[in-house]
């Protein structure tokens, strides 16, 4: 095996495993997101019925606790990542069908042409989402308030931006090996 084809093959895992943990963050973080939303549900249930019922109210319990930290606002926090990082894994599986029934329709030399253009568009864009991000990410310094107890820097947010970036320029290591799978498609 050539030493070219080595580090392509290395990148190529890297790039391979670096896919796999965004999409197991990405099925944590919506898991969270389900779960915090159905803890919301039975919280505005639960105080709905209280009220209802005319019981007292337990100012400052644990239930007012769980209730004030688990509202829908919390579940924003998920997703500027689940976005951001599901454009990487759209990008890694070839997922942006408009492109690739417009690639697959054109001949050969036009086919790596475009392939050449898809892929220094895209990083272009990745670089942008870095160099930008990070100073968005850097400047963002104001907490967004989801609870009386729970405020999380807007950082959190604007960090998912240079963080698909990132995403985005090591799946491009692989570029060379997508526009050669443009060229050997019929």
């Amino acid at each position: 095996m050539s030493p070219s084809a080595t580090i392509s093959a290395r990148l190529r895992r890297f790039s391979d495993q670096l896919d796999r943990a965004v999409i197991a963050l990405c099925a944590a973080m919506l898991a969270m997101m389900l779960l915090m939303s159905a803890l919301g549900i039975l919280a505005e249930v639960a105080l709905a019925l209280r009220a209802r019922l005319g019981l007292p109210d337990a100012a400052g319990g644990v239930f007012d606790a769980i209730y004030a930290n688990t509202r829908p606002s919390a579940v924003r926090l998920f997703l500027p990542w689940l976005g951001m990082l599901s454009v990487t894994v759209a990008f890694k599986h070839r997922e942006h069908v408009a492109i690739a029934l417009l690639v697959e329709n054109l001949p050969r030399p036009l086919r790596i042409a475009a392939a050449a253009v898809h892929l220094a568009a895209i990083g272009l864009f990745a670089a942008a989402l870095v160099w930008q991000g990070l100073a968005f990410t850097l400047g963002a310094g104001q907490p967004l308030i989801l609870s009386n107890g729970v405020q999380v820097s807007f950082a959190w947010s604007a960090a998912s931006v240079p963080a698909a970036g990132l995403v985005l320029c090591a799946h491009l290591v692989c570029g060379l090996a997508l526009a050669g799978e443009a060229e050997e498609a019929p």
